[in-house]
């Protein structure tokens, strides 16, 4: 009975602020120590690759991705509002349809904000990997920076 109490227990504190900057310090840990295993010249080529990905990715958000993501909820918006004044006034001509009108406000809405929620998902998703990735630019700047330190 302990045993199934301690994992819900442990289950809880998994998610944690305190358990999760626990386990971020030791990944950190890791990475830095892995990082300090490399030789100069490896480190080099390691941050010079890492920074150039970075960029490339900081770039390809700004002027692809947001553009794109712009240009489909503007698209998908004024499709919507076409599709609301066009069952506007087809239940004004007939108003026995106003039942299968309200369907298909619905559906079209529902439709909408799926779309709208998946290219906001990949935008939270690619951006969260820029985060990734810059976390492990500062990380080799700084066992560049101390290994530049401990050399002087």
């Amino acid at each position: 009975m302990s045993d199934i109490k301690e994992k819900i227990i442990k289950g809880l504190k998994y998610f944690s602020y305190k358990e999760r900057r626990n386990r971020e310090y030791e990944n950190f840990k890791k990475e830095m120590e892995n990082l300090e295993n490399l030789p100069s010249s490896s480190l080099k080529a390691e941050y010079v690759l890492t920074k150039s990905k970075y960029d490339f990715k900081k770039l390809k958000l700004t002027l692809i991705y947001i553009s794109v993501a712009l240009a489909i909820v503007v698209g998908i918006l004024s499709k919507l509002f076409y599709v609301f004044e066009k069952i506007a006034h087809f239940i004004s001509l007939n108003s026995e349809n106003i039942e299968a009108g309200k369907a298909f406000i619905i559906l079209s809405l529902v439709i909408s904000i799926l779309i709208i929620a998946s290219v906001v998902i990949f935008l939270i998703y690619y951006i969260k990997d820029m985060q990734l990735l810059y976390k492990h630019l500062l990380t080799i700047e700084e066992v560049i920076k101390a290994k530049n330190e401990s050399r002087e």
